[in-house]
């Protein structure tokens, strides 16, 4: 069951891969500001708190930035507790496809 549940959430990670690649986003300039401008991808993040993000300043570039901050957490949820890293990526998928 864990396999397929994983196996679920690759398949949302690729189609949201694919859905900012088809956005226009994606590095493919060197300017920040043009980015900015041009991703309509609405940018998640899930960190750990070791390790903290500056959500506000990220939010200076993208405004619509979110992250979730996993309490006593390094560089790699997805290694040191997967279980709960792939819940909170699945609650993102999820938040981030509800239609309006």
């Amino acid at each position: 069951m864990n396999k397929l549940k994983n196996a679920g959430i690759a398949a949302a990670i690729a189609l949201i891969i694919a859905a900012v690649s088809a956005s226009g986003c994606g590095g493919k300039t060197m300017s920040v500001e043009i980015e900015r401008k041009t991703c309509a991808a609405p940018l998640r993040a899930i960190n750990g708190d070791i390790y903290p993000t500056d959500i506000a300043s990220v939010r200076l570039t993208k405004p619509d930035f979110d992250a979730v901050v996993m309490k006593h957490m390094g560089h790699y949820p997805m290694l040191e507790r997967p279980d709960e890293f792939n819940r909170l990526v699945a609650a993102m998928v999820a938040s981030l496809t509800k239609q309006p």
